[in-house]
């Protein structure tokens, strides 16, 4: 696979900072950055995307886990124009959307149950693949920064730019 890993950091954080610094040690295509302050996610998640050497980039925010294979998946949709999204699973009693699909599968990483997550991923493997309405998603570098990359405005707010799927 053609893969990388950019990650950014939020402000200073000598704990994962240390743990960024073990897994590059293992592993070439990790490249991260850690901003001198805290900005917020939209702008942490820009300077990420810029550390990209690829063509495409996948933003997964830190609470996210992706299934076995899912850049397979995701594989045969890629286009310059196409923006994508893989089916969330979250806990609760209904999804919020129709990108979203209810499934226990813990609500953080002490209770994760990764049995659960992974037997609802493999059910759902062959419906996963949507266009892009929500986090995480895949697209083109060139179209992320053609449409201003996230709106840092949002930084302040409880998730990414919303409105990136409208641009």
């Amino acid at each position: 696979h053609n893969l990388e890993i950019c990650v950014g950091v939020d402000g200073p954080d000598e704990e994962t900072e240390t743990w960024l610094k073990h897994q590059t040690s293992n592993f070439v295509d990790i490249k991260y950055v850690v901003l001198p302050e805290h900005k917020g996610i939209c702008t942490t998640t820009n300077e990420a995307v810029k550390l990209s050497t690829r063509r495409y980039v996948f933003i997964l925010d830190d609470d996210n886990i992706v299934s076995p294979g899912y850049d397979l998946n995701l594989e045969p949709y890629i286009s310059e124009l196409n923006v994508l999204t893989t089916m969330q699973l979250e806990p609760g009693n209904k999804p919020v959307s129709p990108y979203l699909v209810s499934c226990d599968c813990g609500k953080d990483l002490e209770t994760f149950n990764e049995e659960v997550f992974l037997n609802k991923a493999k059910e759902l493997a062959n419906n996963s693949i949507t266009p892009g309405v929500n986090y995480p998603i895949l697209l083109s570098k060139d179209l992320f920064f053609k449409v201003g990359a996230l709106d840092e405005t949002f930084n302040k707010s409880a998730c990414n730019d919303p409105d990136i799927f409208y641009r």
